[in-house]
């Protein structure tokens, strides 16, 4: 279930658009059209100033995927024509929501491959040798230089990581910046304590 409220003064006619995240092998995202993958109701709807519109969707794609995928669920407005005589911008109202459809048995597997240190930037490979995403939200990162230990999880891990969800049977790299902490120069371990997802 998905509700949208109109702000604005006067009527906001939207329209919902379904696209599949299909990612790539170094980590970019295209989407896709994927309508066929559920069923939303309405699809469209003319929403009153001060006024909420409720959208109900519903997964009716591959009921048994070999691997989860994510979708995007866009709201967007519906251009209208508007009065003789403008002159000027206009602003179109749009945002997305992410979907995932996952097996609910399924756990990732997520593991360091590499270590790279370049400077002040840190670089992580990861491999996730599972159907089922991870995301790091709930794991813990150690860092090791010597007699020195440095923990980044939850919003410590969140804030320097440039990427926190790595798709099914996918290597990614996560590249930590190390300026904020006191990492001396030279060689740094790296553990991961996964909590599966």
């Amino acid at each position: 279930l998905l509700t949208v409220k109109n702000t604005r003064s006067k009527p906001l006619p939207v329209e919902l658009v379904v696209e599949k995240r299909v990612f790539g092998e170094n980590g970019e995202i295209t989407l896709v059209p994927a309508e066929e993958d559920f069923v939303i109701f309405p699809f469209q709807a003319l929403i009153e100033p001060g006024g909420s519109q409720a959208f109900r969707f519903q997964y009716i794609g591959d009921q048994a995927p070999e691997e989860e995928a994510a979708y995007t669920i866009h709201v967007r407005e519906v251009p209208v024509d508007l009065e003789g005589g403008f002159t000027g911008l206009r602003y179109v109202y749009s945002f997305g929501v992410v979907v995932y459809v996952e097996d609910q048995q399924a756990q990732s597997d997520l593991s360091v491959s590499e270590v790279t240190r370049d400077g002040d930037a840190l670089r992580i490979s990861l491999v996730n040798s599972s159907p089922s995403f991870a995301r790091l939200t709930n794991d813990r990162i150690t860092l090791s230089q010597g007699d020195q230990k440095f923990v980044l999880e939850g919003d410590s891990l969140m804030s320097i990581a440039d990427q926190v969800v790595i798709p099914p049977n996918s290597e990614a790299m996560l590249t930590l910046n190390l300026t904020d902490l006191d990492v001396q120069p030279g060689d740094v371990s790296v553990a991961l304590r996964e909590t599966p997802d």
